[in-house]
């Protein structure tokens, strides 16, 4: 099991959990080589539990694209390609999502059903997940950048901004976990997947686009993360071209 570290830090009058975790992702199939990623995560106050008859998986991916999309195309002078909606991915994340939901959420952490199935993943936990809280989280991870482009170094503290607005990135399917005792789990599933080593999420002329919308350090939050309520934005892949 990875090992995961906690730091409790205050944000206004509640205090946040920021975990670190690390997990292993493949690298080439010839050499069986693991690369090690870190998951950055911050969690709030539990709250209340959901009722456990309750357990199942529940299809997200018309609300979360319509929010992907906003991000990737609203009013910007050079849009990303718009996502679509993935049959093959949304079949992917509801069998493993609802197998999850059944277990009460006992496993955590990355799917390996989306590697399995060359998919990139952004995951969100919480007690009530939403696309909205989710995209807003994943997204906010702009901040970071402080307005410089992030062209081709692999940064894990921008891992799930980059997946969402990876410009070759064209499928998109999303689930929860519902019923699940304090942590339900929000999985997006992107093909094909982005966050590859040594490759830029979008151009240049994009990221002016972006800062001209957004502004140089701030982020068009559409939802912020409740406070009251329990949040972990984990850690995104990260995929390695081998030559």
């Amino acid at each position: 099991m990875a090992p995961v570290f906690a730091m409790p830090i205050k944000v206004g009058a509640a205090f946040v959990a920021v975990l670190l975790c690390s997990s292993a992702l493949f690298g080439s199939a010839a050499s069986g080589a693991e690369l090690p990623t870190g998951n950055n995560a911050a969690k709030a106050s539990q709250g209340a539990e959901a009722e456990p008859e309750q357990k199942k998986a529940q299809d997200l991916t018309d609300a979360c694209l319509a929010l992907h999309n906003k991000y990737r195309t609203e009013n910007l002078d050079v849009p990303l390609p718009k996502l679509e909606k993935s049959e093959k991915a949304v079949k992917v994340v509801m069998e493993f999502v609802e197998k999850r939901a059944q277990e009460m959420c006992k496993t955590q952490g990355h799917s390996t059903e989306s590697q399995q199935n060359y998919m990139g993943e952004n995951l969100f936990l919480s007690n009530d997940p939403t696309c909205e809280g989710a995209v807003a989280a994943w997204y906010n991870e702009i901040q970071k950048l402080n307005g410089k482009y992030p062209g081709t170094t692999w940064d894990l503290s921008i891992g799930h901004f980059t997946q969402m607005m990876w410009e070759k990135s064209t499928g998109l399917a999303c689930a929860r976990t519902t019923g699940c005792t304090g942590w339900n789990q929000l999985f997006c599933l992107y093909s094909p997947p982005g966050n590859y080593e040594g490759e830029a999420p979008f151009s240049e002329a994009v990221w002016k686009s972006i800062k001209k919308r957004d502004g140089l350090s701030g982020a068009m939050a559409l939802a912020p993360v409740s406070t009251g309520a329990l949040a972990v934005a984990a850690g995104a892949l990260l995929y390695v071209v081998v030559a």
